[in-house]
Formats: structure tokens, sequence, C-alpha cells
């Protein structure tokens, strides 16, 4: 049994507030650490917790009929045990039943009361409450029973958003198709990869990994194990990109740490390219980092993020006042202001929704840099960011998220127009907790894409020593640099016309994209035989109101129509609706 979920339901139930302690409650919660979890191992940690809990709970009724209507064990009828305990003015009971399964498991009532006094004989009121009790514990159990089913099903629903038996044949294609392009490679890695792949199965790959998605990432023990020449040769590009940092952009970074207790379009850019050299001139680069600092400075001093309330901000605050303030500083004033923006309110990609076909819904980064060239909108960089307290979860969420996004926007821009290879790429930006990762994808000139992360440094939300600042900076200037040569390059490329070039993604569609798209005649929503009946009392809830429920929209004054039109109590139905909210979110 595990110590760490038993603790977690004690201490829910010990400080929570009581109207809070529902079976949905106790069990989505412990869904959150483990999904796969079994429901009779699930009611026996969940009884202990009760039997631990309800000692503090020895003078308050409430309470302790709450948590007594949560667990229950499969009941085995015909054995209630005493002791049953009277008193004369009131009847104070303590049944302890035994349930078939577990010697372990017991269900205690305590306190009930039933308003008969003195004037039945003991075996006719010990009948009459075991009647009693036996009914309220059949009930109980129904009650366990439908929330563990409808959460379970909730989850299985949130899971599938993520992900999916992958299609064999699309990641044969995609590994058939890389193999291509490295024998026909002339670069010095290219055979070393080729060699690499032909011990890997194709079996071990999920659409998770960046290699079943033809992306070569420098992360991978394919590029790790290189030869020296070999990893030269594909790190080429990410080494011509780094530069190193003025020695005056150092002292301005050190004197604001130290006084800070204080208090239209232009000429389109020349074709440029990454040499190791900044492209804007000293003076620039101090403007921009001026901007930047004055940034930090009202972070600084915004008390949102001083240690006593930092952790409780949620992901929408730290982006809007801290995030996106400090990109929007090293994009100030570019060459192309006209043409380019950055979009901060999840807008829809367009490269997500042109992967997933006409008229399908494309995913919301949290933030993008766009330019408009030949009139068509471009996504140069993509945002995913956490709350300052970042789960491992979510952490690998986003990464995985982020580098779809960022193949999808390649793929994207080569539909129109065609950048330099081995020059032009797609940024992409991942925020967790106080570490900004930045990361960028190109592609080389056999058409194979390389994922780069090119820095991970330390975001000083609150005030740093000048080093932390300085390297602080020094990212946002890269990122800066290199979306200057972005720009450029995509100016100052040509139309794209073949039909190879305009191909659809490699990336491969996660579950949410295909399980979920109802055929011709089928109801609208979610494939909700994907998921288990959601059960409401003593009426199990059908397909159809599976569907309308987890796929209602507006305002909850849809509900009452529901639970008419379904004869299921409006309570259950908002329990319901608060657990398909949660996962559409």
């Amino acid at each position: 049994m595990s110590t760490e979920l038993y603790n977690k339901i004690y201490e829910f139930f010990t400080t929570s507030p009581i109207e809070h302690i529902t079976a949905f409650s106790v069990i989505y919660q412990v869904m959150e650490d483990e999904p796969l979890i079994q429901q009779d191992i699930l009611r026996e940690i969940v009884n202990r917790a009760i039997d631990a809990s309800t000692n503090i709970y020895s003078n308050n009724l409430i309470a302790q009929n709450k948590l007594l209507r949560i667990p229950i064990q499969t009941l085995t009828k015909g054995r209630a045990y005493q002791p049953i305990y009277f008193r004369l003015n009131s009847l104070r009971i303590k049944a302890i039943l035994e349930y078939s399964g577990s010697s372990q498991t017991s269900f205690k009532i305590y306190m009930w009361k039933t308003g008969r006094h003195g004037s039945a004989g003991h075996g006719e009121i010990a009948t009459l409450l075991y009647n009693i009790l036996m009914t309220q514990a059949c009930d109980i159990i129904e009650n366990f029973n439908d929330a563990f089913e409808g959460v379970r099903s909730v989850h299985n629903i949130k899971r599938a958003k993520l992900e999916r038996p992958l299609t064999r044949q699309e990641i044969s294609r995609n590994m058939t198709d890389l193999k291509r392009k490295l024998t026909q490679s002339s670069s010095q890695f290219a055979i070393e990869i080729h060699e690499g792949l032909n011990n890997i199965s194709e079996s071990d790959l999920t659409w998770r990994e960046p290699l079943a998605n033809q992306i070569l990432s420098d992360e991978s023990n394919l590029v790790q194990n290189l030869s020296g020449s070999a990893k030269n040769s594909f790190m080429r590009p990410s080494h011509k990109m780094r530069v190193q940092l003025p020695s005056n952009i150092q002292v301005i970074c050190t004197n604001f740490v130290k006084n800070f207790y204080d208090g239209d379009m232009e000429s389109l850019p020349q074709r440029l390219t990454h040499n190791n050299t900044w492209i804007e001139s000293d003076e620039t680069l101090a403007n921009v980092t001026d901007d930047i600092l004055n940034s930090l400075c009202e972070i600084w001093r915004n008390p949102a993020f001083d240690e006593e309330f930092a952790n409780a901000q949620s992901e929408g605050t730290y982006v809007t006042d801290v995030i996106v303030p400090l990109i929007r500083s090293s994009l100030r004033k570019l060459p192309i202001k006209k043409y380019a923006f950055l979009s901060t309110a999840e807008r829809q990609s367009l490269a997500s929704a042109d992967r997933r076909g006409k008229g399908k819904q494309g995913k919301r980064p949290d933030v993008m840099f766009m330019e408009k060239h030949r009139e068509k909108l471009y996504e140069l960089m993509f945002v995913e960011c956490s709350r300052l307290i970042c789960t491992e979860r979510k952490k690998n969420d986003d990464k995985l998220k982020l580098w779809r996004e960022m193949n999808d926007g390649m793929y994207w821009v080569h539909k129109s127009c065609r950048p330099s290879k081995n020059e032009f790429g797609v940024l992409g930006v991942q925020i967790a907790g106080d570490m900004l990762h930045l990361n960028i994808l190109i592609k080389d000139c056999d058409d194979i894409h390389h994922l780069f992360h090119l820095r991970s440094v330390k975001i000083p939300v609150r005030p740093s020593n000048d080093e932390g600042v300085t390297q602080f900076v020094e990212t946002l200037l890269l990122l800066r640099n290199i979306t200057i040569v972005n720009i450029s390059l995509l100016f100052h490329s040509s139309e794209s016309r073949s039909a190879r070039l305009k191909r659809q993604s490699s990336t491969i569609s996660s579950m949410v994209n295909r399980t979920y798209m109802p055929q011709r005649g089928a109801p609208k929503g979610p494939d909700i035989h994907m998921s288990k009946k959601l059960r409401s009392g003593a009426t199990r809830l059908s397909l159809e109101a599976i569907s309308d429920i987890i796929t209602v929209k507006g305002t909850a004054n849809a509900l009452p129509i529901l639970a008419k039109k379904y004869n299921v109590s409006c309570t259950r139905i908002r329990e319901i609706w608060k657990f398909a909210i949660a996962i559409n979110n």
C-alpha cells in the first residue's frame, strides 16, 4: 500500500473544508498521481485514512457523516456485528460491518440518531438499525463506485488528449524517409546516424519522441554518440549562433544591480546569416539591454512576485507580468516592426491547424512571434509557459508540445517560401518554473530537421546577483539576434513552387486529433466509446448524455436543461461538468 497516497488522502481529509470532501474529489486527486490504481486498493487506502481522520472530528457529527459516506468495500449481506450502544435520551450507534475481501477494512458509523427512544425493545431497534445500516452501506457502495467510474472515465478522456496507440505505418514511413535523406546526404554525420538508426527498433518508438517525427535532437543518444568530427558537423549551425558578449553589456548589468535599490516601417534588412557576430551595433544592444532591465526593474518591484506570494501566482499572471514584458523588451524596435508582432492571447497556431486539416482547430501556444510576408502570416517563435512552480510532468508535456509546434511552423514556412537551409530556424522558448530554455529547429540542405537546445538560464524574478542578470540578458539578446537573421532570411527567400516542398508536416498527430473526429452521421463531440459510462445514483447515463455533458459550452444555464432531459440531478450534472471543464483547459 502506498504510504505517500495514504498521507495525501489523510491530509486532504483533515485540512480541507468539509464541503470539499466528496468521493469525487478524493478519487480525482489520487488518480492525478496514480492513474492506474485498482479500485479495491484505493478503497483500502481511503478506509484507513478515514479511520485515522474520524478521531479528529470526534465532536463534529456533520464531518463524521461526510467522511463515512465516502469509502466502502463490497458488502457481504447478513454480517453485521455489534457492539451497538444505547443511551436513554438519544441513540448512539457504533456499528462495525465487516466486508469480504479484506479483514482489515471496516466501516464505522458514529452518533446515529433515529429519534426513537425507549418505547421499543432492544431487539426491535437493533433490527430496524440493521436494515437502515445495510441500506445506507449499499448506497455508499454505489456512490463510491459511481465516483470511481466517473473520475476514471474523465481521466481517460484527459489522457486521450495527449496520447494514443501509434499507427506503426506512420513511424515506419518517417524512418524510411529519414534514412533516405541520410543516404543522399553528403554531411559527415549522415553515415554514422544512418548506422545508428539500423540499431533502433521502430517498435520501440512512440509519437512523443523527436526521432519518430524525423527530428534529430542534439540530446539524443544518436547525436551524443557521434565521433568528434561527425558531431562537430551536426552541431555546426548551432555553434555559429553563439557569440561573445560585448564587455560593455557586462558593465551595464553590473551597474544596474548595484544601483537598483534606488529606484513605423524601416528599411528592409539586407540578407543576413549567422556568422558568430551580433547583427546590431553595441549602442543598439545597449539600448535594448536598458529596455530589458527596465522591465526587470518593474518585475522586481512587483509585490506579487515577492517570496511570500510568488508561488501562489497563476500561469496567466506569470506570463502577463513577467514573461511577455521581458520578451517584448528584447524584440522592441526590430527593423520590420510594421510587419511583425507578438501574439500573447493564446492565438490559434496557423501551422498546427494546417497540419490537422481543413476545419480543424490548431494548438494555442501561450505566446507566438509572427511576421507577415507576401500576405501570409508566419510563426517564427513559439513560447510555452508554466507557473512559477512547475511540476516535472508539466515540464515534460510543454517540452513535447513545443518541438511539435516548432516542427509544424517549419513546414508552414516551407509551404510558401524557401529560406536558406542550415540558417533559417523556428525558435521555441520554454518557461519551466524560473528557468528559460531557448531552442531552435532548423532544416539542413538534405531536408533533415535539427533540434538544438541553445541556452538554459534562470529567470531573475526577484533581485539577483549581476552574473545571473547578465546571463539572462545575454540569452534574450541572443534570441533577438537570431530573430533578426530569421526575418532577413524570410524576406529574401524565393517562393515555393515544388509540390515536394509543400508536403504535409511530419509531426504525428496525437489521439485527440484522430479518435475524436466524428464520422459522418455520428453525434458531435468526443469519441465517447473511449470512456466508461458515467453513472449518477441508480441512473446510468447514456452515451448521448455523456457526449452532451462533456462537450457542453456556454454558461451553467445549460445544466438544468441537461438534468431534466436525462432525468439526473443538477448536482450530479454539475459535478461531471466540472471535470469535463477541467480537462478541456
